[in-house]
């Protein structure tokens, strides 16, 4: 892997961590409150989280756990270089 792709991954899974917690805490707004043991009971904190299940496309996680995969790859691969 070129250090421009490695660059490239990193922006990717940043940008995607970065817009799903800009969704959360969108979502938090709308619920009224600041965080999710915020919620008084254990009920409306499922339905914030089943909220958020159905709002975040599996598509976008699956992108994000193949980049980070890639990641993880590319620094083993790194690391055992240097030993």
């Amino acid at each position: 892997m070129k250090i421009s792709e490695f660059r490239s991954l990193v922006r990717n899974i940043v940008k995607e961590e970065t817009k799903y917690q800009q969704f959360f805490r969108k979502e938090l707004k709308k619920a009224g409150v600041s965080s999710p043991a915020d919620f008084k009971s254990d009920k409306e904190k499922k339905a914030f989280f089943d909220k958020i299940d159905a709002g975040w496309s599996a598509k976008k996680e699956t992108d994000i756990d193949e980049n980070v995969e890639k990641l993880r790859e590319y620094i083993k691969k790194v690391m055992n270089e240097k030993h």
